[in-house]
């Protein structure tokens, strides 16, 4: 049906197209093994010889290209998504963005300071993973966090305005940094960056786009290949079938 329709669409492939198709699968197979090989093997199973067998292939490669010509007809027929398409994808999204790491909340600055400090002073010792679990077990310690409990936070999102205040204030550290907010209320939280993932408001409109697109391309294509299947004429030559296919039609 796809290859019925490419033609109607007046999509065509000549013979040379299919030739510099196959060309360029033989000098692949030149250069993999286990490509020749399929190759030849193909070749072996249909029972035929080489020009015989790139006689077929050529047949092959030119539905299958026109079947790609078709494909890039339909990229190019599909209606790309609206702004206001990608503004409702972007809303309805937890956001491309994400920062993990482990806070220790203090209700005085002061004890937050002096945990910091000697933290600073174990980091300058260890390495990044010790230092991590070093970490790890004083926010269980200081929080009352048991074995099972899990002490790091992690947050998703599109706008660094929906993040709590410590987090907005560690999305400018890099991985397995420390940090020390306060509070003007005298609180504050060390934390301890595990992971952070930011991404521009143009990169993650682009990458929307591009989503919608693919989705659309999908659709597109979808609707048409049932839109074919349900124009299709089928029709049924009950003289070629079976005496019992014939009879299950209520022929014979």
């Amino acid at each position: 049906m796809l290859i019925q329709e490419a033609r109607r669409r007046g999509l065509t492939v000549s013979e040379q197209e299919a030739r510099d198709y196959l060309a360029e699968i033989k000098a692949a197979a030149e250069q993999s093994p286990e490509l020749a090989q399929m190759l030849r093997d193909e070749a072996k199973a249909l029972g035929l010889d080489n020009r015989q067998f790139e006689e077929q292939m050529v047949a092959a490669y030119r539905e299958g290209l026109l079947i790609d010509k078709l494909d890039k007809a339909l990229e190019e027929e599909t209606p790309l998504p609206s702004e206001e398409e990608i503004d409702t994808y972007l809303a309805q999204q937890p956001g491309p963005n994400a920062i993990v790491l482990i806070p220790i909340e203090f209700q005085d600055v002061a004890a937050a300071r002096l945990t910091y400090a000697e933290l600073q002073a174990l980091a300058a010792t260890q390495s990044a993973e010790q230092f991590t679990t070093t970490f790890d077990g004083y926010a269980r310690r200081l929080g009352d966090r048991g074995a099972g409990e899990f002490v790091h936070q992690k947050f998703r999102f599109a706008d660094a305005n929906e993040l709590p205040d410590y987090a907005r204030d560690a999305l400018d550290k890099p991985e397995r940094a420390m940090g020390l907010f306060e509070r003007a209320d005298g609180t504050a939280i060390v934390y301890l960056v595990l992971k952070s993932v930011a991404v521009s408001a143009e990169e993650a409109r682009a990458a929307a786009r591009a989503h919608l697109v693919q989705e659309k391309r999908m659709a597109f294509a979808y609707e048409l290949e049932e839109r074919l299947v349900n124009q299709a004429e089928v029709r049924i030559f009950k003289d070629r079938l079976p005496p019992a296919a014939r009879g299950a039609l209520g022929g014979e």
